[in-house]
């Protein structure tokens, strides 16, 4: 149950609950020497609108009359409906009650406000590329792997109220045994390298892996050496 100021609003599952709460609400109301206009009262309504939102079973959303008003509002054609709604931080040095008030300012053509339009959305879209442009500069992009892949992967050893300065990072080795959407990758123990009972497997990002680091061949034959 909602109030609001002096309405009353009254949602349920079904109509017995309905039926219960009403019942509840209305023997309050009584109690209290309140009454009610029945003239106004809505009961059993699938939907209403109230504060300017539409309440139904899906949720709440807002109103069709609220936002159909707003997109159907015409362009200001004078002052008056520039101004309209407008309240200016300070208006001395507010931009556009200063270009109103110089009586020798033309009012624009059709024309001119299509290309100033134009014009506006260019500067924001250049803004938002140019954003996008550092914001990638400082991120580097993440590492792919591929299928069959030995990789280690980032060491959450489980908390026991001691440090774990010491711990190793990583852990592993690991092999990749499927390539997921949004840098996602399927890791589990490589094949009869199985380091603990149970085999492990688990899905890690791009971010939380490296490449395990392994000598070339001919130099780990010179250590057998």
């Amino acid at each position: 149950m909602i109030h609001y100021m002096d309405d009353i609003l009254i949602g349920s599952n079904n109509f017995e609950e309905m039926y219960a709460k009403l019942e509840r609400v209305l023997t309050v109301l009584r109690e209290c020497g309140l009454t009610l206009n029945l003239d106004k009262c809505k009961l059993y309504e699938q939907s209403i609108t109230f504060l300017g939102h539409q309440i139904h079973d899906g949720g709440i959303s807002p109103g069709e009359v609220k936002t159909n008003a707003i997109s159907m509002f015409p362009t200001p054609t004078n002052v008056t409906e520039l101004l309209y709604g407008y309240e200016p931080r300070d208006i001395l040095k507010n931009t556009l009650t200063s270009v109103i008030q110089n009586q020798e300012q033309r009012m624009m053509t059709d024309v001119e406000l299509d290309t100033l339009r134009a014009d506006a959305a260019t500067r924001v879209n250049d803004k938002r590329a140019a954003a996008k442009k550092r914001y990638d500069a400082k991120h580097a992009k993440p590492t792919q792997y591929k299928l069959g892949d030995i990789v280690l992967v980032e060491n959450e050893p489980i908390s026991t109220g001691t440090s774990r300065k010491l711990e190793p990072r990583y852990k592993g080795p690991f092999i990749v045994n499927k390539v997921l959407p949004n840098d996602r990758y399927l890791v589990e123990d490589i094949p009869q390298a199985q380091r603990k009972q149970r085999h492990y497997k688990s899905v890690y990002a791009s971010d939380k892996m490296k490449r395990r680091c392994e000598l070339p061949e001919d130099d780990q034959d010179d250590g057998d050496d």
